[in-house]
C-alpha cells in the first residue's frame, strides 16, 4: 500500500478515525503513531501506544523523531518506509555506525569527551543531550554559553574544556 501524505499529520492506527487505518495487525494500538509535517520536513512519533514504535530498528518512546528519506518505521507487524524526494537521505556514514554500533546504541565518549552522571556528553564541537540522545552542534561557542537542543529543549552550559 502506497499512501501520499498531503495533510500536517497523519495519525496511523487499527482505528476507522485514523487517517491510515490498519485493522487487520492486532498489535496495534487504536491510534499507534502520527507522523507530523514540522518546519523542516517531517518527525515521527509514538501516541501512546502498547506495543511501540520503532525508528530504523530502535525505540523512539515518546520523542518526536526526525525522518529522513528510507527510514524504516516498524509498528507491531507493520514496517512503513518513509519516502519524500525533498527530505535528507541517509548517509552511507550514518548507516556505517548504526551497523557497526548497533542501532540505538550509545556510543562511549572518546578522548576529549566528557560524560556527564546523566548521560550528557560534550565533545569537541558538539553536545549530545541526555534527555533524548540528539547531537547538537555547538557552532564555535565558548565555555559559559548555552546551547539548546531542538527536539526535548533542554539547555546546556558549555563548561571549561578539560585539558586547560
Amino acid at each position: 500500500m502506497k499512501y501520499d501524505m498531503t495533510e500536517s499529520e497523519v495519525t496511523i492506527g487499527r482505528e476507522r478515525s485514523n487517517t491510515v487505518t490498519l485493522a487487520g495487525d492486532t498489535g496495534l494500538s487504536r491510534t499507534h503513531c502520527r507522523i507530523r509535517s514540522v518546519a523542516k520536513g517531517y518527525v515521527v512519533e509514538d501516541a501512546g501506544s502498547a506495543n511501540g514504535t520503532l525508528l530504523n530498528g530502535r525505540s523512539i518512546g515518546n520523542a518526536a523523531e526526525p525522518l529522513c528519506s528510507g527510514d524504516a518505521i516498524r509498528i507491531a507487524s507493520t514496517k512503513i518506509i518513509f519516502d519524500d524526494p525533498l527530505s535528507p537521505k541517509r548517509t552511507w556514514l550514518s548507516k556505517l555506525k548504526d551497523a557497526v554500533m548497533g542501532v540505538g546504541a550509545k556510543a562511549k565518549p572518546s578522548t576529549g569527551e566528557r560524560k556527564t552522571s546523566d548521560g550528557t556528553v560534550f565533545g569537541e564541537g558538539f553536545v549530545k543531550c541526555g534527555k533524548c540522545g540528539a547531537k547538537i552542534h555547538t557552532g564555535g561557542k565558548g565555555p559559559g554559553q548555552k546551547v539548546g537542543c531542538s527536539r526535548c529543549r533542554s539547555v546546556y552550559v558549555i563548561p571549561p574544556r578539560a585539558d586547560r
